[in-house]
Order: structure tokens, then sequence, then C-alpha cells
């Protein structure tokens, strides 16, 4: 497993943030397509249960990422490992949910998506950098174990919000 976590240096961040904005930007507009695809058949299902389907996976990350903290406190920052790639797949599927929904809702639209796919992209890979740095910064003052905590009420919040929108 590679290692993603907030305690990186500098050129290893750069390189980590580059590999998951990557991964989640092509994650969205994999999933936007998917869902404009399949949009004509199963629409009214799947949007009812997207949302609840992205709350449960993000919950689930957040329970992992407290345990894991709380298993890997007192370790060396250097050993540490936040993030391996599995739970960045994890995450990917987790965010995207949403976005199969709203592609379930264009594809039964017949909408064009080709140019909110090229604006989802660049979007997604622009927040996640952006919130790659900032708990790259908040991690090297607060400490990793509290930065993983902190991370893990994050990602809780944002599967709470996605209930309570769509809802």
């Amino acid at each position: 497993d590679r290692s993603f976590g907030l305690v990186e240096t500098k050129p290893t961040f750069i390189k980590n943030m580059n590999i998951i904005g990557l991964a989640c930007a092509i994650g969205q507009v994999f999933f936007i397509a998917v869902g404009w695809w399949v949009g004509r058949f199963i629409a009214q299902f799947l949007v009812g249960i997207g949302p609840w389907m992205g709350f449960s996976l993000l919950t689930l990350l957040s329970v992992y990422l407290v345990f894991d903290a709380f298993k890997n406190r007192g370790k060396s920052a250097l050993l540490y490992r936040a993030l391996g790639f599995k739970l960045i797949m994890f995450l990917v599927f987790a965010t995207s949910f949403d976005v199969l929904s709203v592609g379930l809702t264009l594809g039964l639209l017949q909408a064009s998506i080709g140019t909110l796919m090229v604006v989802l992209c660049i979007l997604t890979y622009l927040s996640v950098y952006v919130g790659g740095y900032a708990g790259f910064k908040i991690g090297g003052k607060i400490g990793v174990y509290k930065g993983q905590l902190f991370g893990a009420v994050l990602l809780f919040l944002l599967g709470l919000s996605l209930l309570l929108q769509n809802i």
C-alpha cells in the first residue's frame, strides 16, 4: 500500500495530491457518465438511494479513520500511513454516489453532459488539492492523530450533508 497521509514531505505531498486529485476527478466524471447512461432506465430508483449510499460509505470511512487513528496513536509520523490506495478508491466511490444521482437525472432529461464533465473534473481536482493542502498544513500543526480524527469528522459531516440535502 502506498501512503497518502497528512504527514508527507512537500515533494511527496505534491505527487500524492496529484494522484488523489486525479483519482477523485476521474471517479466523478466516471460516475456522472455512468449515471447519465443508465438514467433512461432506472433514474427514479437510484436517485432515492444514492444519498444514502454515499452517507453510509462516508460514515464507514470515518469510523475506519477513527479506529486507525487510535490503533496508530503514538507511532512515528515517518512510519505512519494514514491513507492507502484501497482507501483512496473507497473514498472516490463514497464521494461519487451523489454525482451518480445527478447523472441519472440528467440522463432521464436527455441533457448534454460534455461541458459539465470537463468542469466537474477540473473543480474536483482543484478542491481535492486545496483540501489536501489544508490537511497537510493542519496535520503538521496539530499532529497526525488529531489530524486524522479531524479528517474523520469532516468526512462524516460531508456524508451527513449529502444525505440531508437529498432527503
